[in-house]
């Protein structure tokens, strides 16, 4: 008889901020100062991240379908699709204009002092890419070739079977296969397809209980996951990192910028206080950081800008999990400031044409790193410096050095600005009028 209630005491301590503070802590200190423990950790992190894969795509396909289907029945289909097109749009042309200012202002690969240059020097020639270029102040860099980047992003979104897509994981072409799959549903005659969208709504019910069940781990999966980084990161030489400090600086300020639009975005469309969405969406941005993976955020983003920030329920099971596979938002900062490091690091001129391109690039390649790792995401910068001609080659092991730090930087972007477009485009549920949080309210409406 005391099962039940033991087990949700569990669930309480386990879902609370303070046990997952505590979890990263311990990571951080484990890693710290048991390495080798450290790194027995690590294949208990991969099973938690197993864990949430498993379930991920079942979600992804059952959410999207069944969202687009009632949309068709009740009509504005077409109005609401192409109210999140244009906001997930505008939304990452004005984040990638946002990286490009910074990686103008900030200037990180001009100016560097000599002693930085030879470490960068160094990390490239110990890399296996350091047969093809090697880094030179001066003199004309090497040219590369066009490898066709927009028919490359085409076919990243078509998938040519979706069982294959499914078998590896291909995000991007389950979510091309999802809407199409859910308009076609949408399209059936009113009675045919109740019997379907009914059993689909069964399985995103489902992934939701089972993914709150898998955080419910969550504080000692962190500890599991963070252990082995610290560990590393410890153990990674100081130079290259020092010598990518402005670039690191780089990225965090053009984030951290972009992050607060979003937060005023989120501010006043829910008209809260300007802290509220923060502490709504705390354990989705805390999954964020632990998981490094945007799609496992998709049922706390959900509950909290529902539950606590009043957004109506229905519009955020399709705006979210097409927003968290398709807004980028942190690889498109990253791909500007990026392309304009190596720019400056070369010493090669830019022009007006240039910058428009790598706006309008940088947000292409951006959704087409959808479910990709950080390795993959610095793969696709060829999209944005081969038609420029710039040795983007000699510069991955320069991005590596520092991934683990901007990786986390990425997920939480894409979390939170994800958050921003469904505030842009939902409505608010008209059973709750306002967030419940009113000492952050009433201290917003105190005296200046």
């Amino acid at each position: 008889m005391t099962l039940f209630p033991s087990l949700n005491g569990w669930v309480r301590v386990m879902s609370s901020p303070s046990a997952v503070f505590a979890g990263l802590l311990c990571g951080i200190a484990i890693g710290l100062f048991l390495p080798d423990f450290a790194a027995g950790l690590a294949p208990y992190g991969k099973l938690f991240l197993d864990l949430l894969g498993m379930i991920v795509l079942p979600l992804l396909i059952s959410a999207v379908t069944v969202s687009l289907a009632k949309l068709f029945e009740t009509g504005g289909a077409a109005h609401q699709v192409g109210r999140i097109a244009a906001a997930i749009v505008a939304c990452m042309i004005v984040a990638a204009g946002i990286g490009l200012a910074t990686g103008l202002i900030v200037a990180p690969g001009a100016d560097l002092e000599q002693t930085d240059i030879a470490s960068l020097g160094e990390v490239v020639s110990n890399s296996d890419r350091q047969a093809d270029f090697e880094i030179s102040m001066v003199g004309t860099p090497p040219t590369v070739k066009n490898d066709q980047g927009l028919a490359r992003f085409i076919a990243q979104i078509v998938p040519d079977n979706i069982f294959r897509a499914l078998s590896v994981g291909d995000n991007l072409k389950v979510l091309m296969f999802s809407l199409m799959f859910g308009v076609a549903v949408g399209m059936t005659p009113r009675g045919r397809a109740d019997a379907l969208t009914g059993a689909l709504e069964i399985v995103f019910q489902s992934c939701q209980s089972m993914m709150k069940g898998v955080n419910t781990l969550l504080p000692l999966a962190l500890c599991a996951m963070v252990a082995p980084l610290a560990s590393d990161m410890a153990a990674t030489p100081l130079g290259p990192v020092r010598a990518m400090a402005m670039f690191v600086s780089a990225q965090c300020i053009g984030a951290l910028v972009v992050f607060v639009l979003f937060a005023v975005i989120i501010q006043q469309r829910t008209r809260c206080g300007i802290l509220a969405p923060i502490t709504a969406l705390r354990e989705a941005l805390v999954l964020a950081i632990g998981t490094r993976n945007s799609i496992a955020c998709i049922p706390s983003v959900i509950d909290g800008m529902s539950d606590k920030l009043g957004v109506n329920r229905k519009d955020l099971e399709l705006v979210v999990p097409l927003g968290i596979i398709l807004c980028r938002f942190g690889p498109v900062v990253f791909f500007g400031i990026s392309t304009l490091f190596i720019a400056q690091l070369y010493r090669i001129d830019l022009g007006l044409s240039q910058y428009a391109f790598i706006l309008f690039a940088s947000v292409m390649a951006a959704m087409a790193s959808s479910g990709g790792t950080g390795v993959m995401t610095i793969g696709l910068m060829a999209l944005l410096c081969n038609p420029l001609g710039l040795p983007f080659e000699a510069a991955v092991a320069l991005f590596l050095a520092v991934d683990p730090i901007l990786d986390l930087v990425r997920t939480v972007l894409n979390v939170y600005g994800t958050c921003a477009v469904a505030s842009i485009v939902c409505g608010r549920d008209s059973d709750q009028e306002a967030p419940e949080f009113p000492a952050i309210n009433t201290l917003e409406r105190g005296p200046v």
